[in-house]
């Protein structure tokens, strides 16, 4: 049964391919009208009568006219509005033109041409002048009934208001069709660029990590290259196996498959700040953190060591998880930048998704505690909620100031000869508002 159905409907594609259907629709729908006329040319022409033969090439007039009018129309409610004016005006002249003609060998016959003037200015112009035009042919059809009766004139009036009205309705749903074209169109762009946006950041996150560490292996096998070489064998092994885990995730990146661990990223940065001879002081257990917040502090340590490795100048870097939060510190310089980078952005993103905030605390002139502070936390329901920590809030301002930081994969930052305080970073204002974590 299915294949016997889609016989013709292969058949139809290929006679009218979906592209051109709604041309092909239009001007079948607008020249069907116009069989109206057809009988009065053929009776014009075939009279053998000069005067009826001007009349019927008015009509012809007519019919031409009433065809580039629904052109121009079609073609304006493609582009979402109507046709432009000096177009629409002169076709609607071309009506009248053809009455006239009309009128002077046919005479009655000439007001057939106003359902189809009706029907032109509908199309073509907006609704105070569409009604106008379109009184005004009742009008003149209700003057030829009345003061030319024949049988040329007899239902004018009841033939123009029909076509009129019945134009209106179907304009109607031609642009709710269109609109919703636009609207599926739009939603389609959307989601399109949301897609590319989440697989730039991945990207980003992924490489931007991956490659960092493998620079920072490959310079310390070279420089291990005279003094230990088999070190530098060891450490080119771990080059190899690096590029070969940085290409899976971006091939698992690119099928949708790609997952991140907490317990797997400690373990890598653990690994690579150890190969920088930083210190590092990272948690080996990660029990206590919620499975909603693992992938989210999963890319908080990758984001955060990135960052460490490639610009911090840091000698020791400690992580700390708590069941709401996790508190990234080096006692690296920073980086003096005033502009946001993808690595932060990234993260904020995914912290808002969570119900999460980002504060980035930067070293200030006279500071105790040298270097840079990150910390995600997601925000208990209440004060006593259970598994909170205080020791790892974000600590709180009478008057936040938006802290204008790049990505911990570009590396954080303070304003120059400004000091900056602990502050949610601007895409994360949840923090002022007290988002919370879904339980």
């Amino acid at each position: 049964m299915s294949s016997t159905v889609a016989r013709p409907r292969r058949l139809v594609d290929r006679l009218v391919p979906p592209a051109n259907r709604f041309h092909v629709v239009a001007w079948a729908w607008s020249s069907f009208w116009l069989i109206f006329l057809v009988p009065h040319v053929f009776a014009a022409f075939s009279s053998g009568d000069p005067r009826q033969l001007t009349g019927g090439v008015g009509l012809l007039l007519i019919a031409a006219s009433y065809l580039t009018a629904m052109r121009f129309a079609f073609e304006g409610f493609q582009r979402g509005g109507r046709a432009r004016p000096l177009p629409a005006t002169l076709c609607l002249l071309g009506i009248l033109a053809g009455m006239l003609l009309a009128w002077s060998g046919l005479r009655g016959v000439a007001f057939n041409g106003l359902p189809y003037l009706a029907v032109s200015a509908t199309m073509l112009y907006r609704l105070p002048w569409a009604a106008l035009v379109s009184l005004s042919a009742v009008a003149a059809a209700w003057a030829g009934e009345h003061y030319l009766p024949s049988d040329a004139t007899s239902g004018l009036v009841v033939s123009v208001t029909i076509s009129a009205a019945a134009t209106g309705a179907g304009i109607f749903g031609i642009r709710r069709s269109f609109d919703a074209r636009a609207a599926q169109a739009e939603a389609a762009r959307l989601s399109i660029q949301d897609a590319r946006n989440k697989m730039a950041r991945d990207l980003h996150d992924i490489l931007g990590h991956s490659l960092t560490v493998i620079t920072v292996k490959a310079e310390l096998a070279q420089r291990l290259v005279d003094l230990d070489p088999e070190r530098a064998k060891v450490e080119l092994a771990d080059l190899e196996q690096l590029s070969r885990n940085a290409l899976a995730d971006v091939r698992r990146t690119v099928t949708g498959y790609r997952e991140i661990s907490l317990s797997g990223e400690l373990a890598r940065a653990r690994e690579a700040l150890r190969a920088a001879d930083i210190v590092p002081d990272l948690p080996r257990q990660v029990d206590e953190v919620p499975g909603d917040l693992r992938e989210l502090f999963a890319w908080t340590v990758r984001e955060a060591t990135t960052n460490i490795l490639r610009h911090s100048g840091a000698t020791r870097c400690s992580i700390t998880l708590s069941p709401n939060a996790i508190r990234v510190i080096d006692d690296g310089r920073g980086n003096p930048s005033s502009l946001p980078g993808n690595g932060l952005v990234g993260l904020q993103e995914r912290a808002a998704a969570a119900g999460a905030v980002v504060h980035v605390r930067t070293p200030r002139p006279g500071q105790s505690r040298p270097g840079f502070e990150l910390t995600v936390s997601a925000l208990p329901a209440g004060p006593s909620a259970a598994g909170h920590d205080p020791e790892l809030e974000p600590p709180a301002e009478s008057t936040p100031r938006p802290t204008h930081a790049t990505s911990c994969a570009d590396g954080p930052t303070t304003t120059p000869d400004t000091a900056t305080p602990d502050t949610a970073t601007p895409a994360t204002t949840h923090a002022a508002t007290g988002a919370t974590r879904k339980a």
